[in-house]
């Protein structure tokens, strides 16, 4: 092989190697057109959203990821896969720590008993436990602050718990040990907690009674939200619609996002919706101070 034939047959990977980045950048880049993704976990106060998505009036415009777990949503907003996510403080800032263009756009709701700390004993009996006690819960999510909370609340420093990570779809199996000698503690939420309550289990705390901020939200790059002001704000608009519909005809509402509840009741839905403080279509003006205390800016939400 000559010295010309080796400079052309040298040329051909770095050549191959271009067109190859060139297509990746294309098939990357988000065009204009491409609907928002957003990823979105079974969480009562995220019905409005379900609603939305079953009777199709997002259209083409969003396109909506449903996962089994907080985290898991974090995560796919990590690795890309989606332009923002329904969630809570803690996963913005994980979020945030990824992408620091990352901004809340919508106020959903906020937990005032909706989010529990369950067992399969009463809370005297669980200050009693001598054997270390696990702790069932969604790790790297804001169920550990809310499991902190308790723990720094209730005065159980003393007790010795161990951590197991597990995602709600797979706690929601679970059943009370059939001895009271062995202590377990779930953090759970709804519809979940409705589900575990009804297998047994005792609901020993809550965000009722527990001063921990647990705060709902539409996360966006703040890139795309300033791109897609007028999309989101349909969106949100769709979020009032979906609440008005809630309050109108509850047992439609009901049975739209039945698949999304696991088996709650219309009775037992209606009731856990009474842990939710709706955000949605209020002046939430009022939450910028406590935004700010989180370290939430509220400089880019559609009001």
């Amino acid at each position: 092989m000559n010295v010309e034939i080796r400079k052309r047959c040298a040329l051909i990977p770095a050549v191959a190697l271009i067109v190859t980045s060139i297509l990746l950048l294309v098939v990357c880049e988000k065009n204009d057109s491409d609907p928002i993704r957003i990823s979105v976990n079974n969480w009562i106060g995220y019905t409005p959203i379900f609603y939305i998505h079953e009777k199709g009036w997002a259209g083409k415009d969003l396109r909506f990821a449903t996962v089994s777990s907080l985290l898991e949503s974090e995560k796919m907003f990590q690795a890309g896969m989606t332009d923002g996510f329904a969630g809570t403080q803690y996963e913005y800032y994980h979020g945030h720590a990824v992408s620091q263009s990352l901004v809340p756009a919508i106020l959903i709701n906020r937990s005032v008993g909706a989010d529990g700390i369950l067992s399969n004993v009463g809370l005297d009996a669980l200050k009693k436990t001598k054997s270390e006690i696990p702790v069932y819960m969604e790790i790297q999510t804001v169920n550990s602050s809310l499991f902190s909370s308790f723990v720094k609340e209730y005065g159980l420093e003393r007790l010795s718990f161990r951590k197991v990570n597990m995602d709600q779809a797979s706690m929601v199996s679970m059943k009370p040990p059939a001895t009271e000698e062995a202590s377990i503690l779930l953090i759970t939420y709804e519809p979940y907690k409705t589900e575990l309550k009804n297998k047994g289990f005792i609901e020993i705390a809550s965000t009722r009674n527990i001063t921990l901020l647990v705060l709902d939200a539409i996360f966006l790059e703040e890139e795309i939200l300033a791109r897609t002001t007028e999309t989101v704000l349909a969106f949100k608009k769709n979020l009032e619609r979906a609440l008005a519909a809630l309050r109108e005809d509850p047992e439609e509402f009901y049975e739209t996002v039945k698949p999304y509840l696991g088996n709650q009741t219309l009775a037992e839905f209606l009731s856990s919706l009474e842990g939710i403080e709706w955000l949605i279509a209020a002046d939430s003006r009022w939450m910028d101070a406590t935004l700010k205390e989180n370290g939430i800016p509220p400089n880019r939400l559609l009001r």
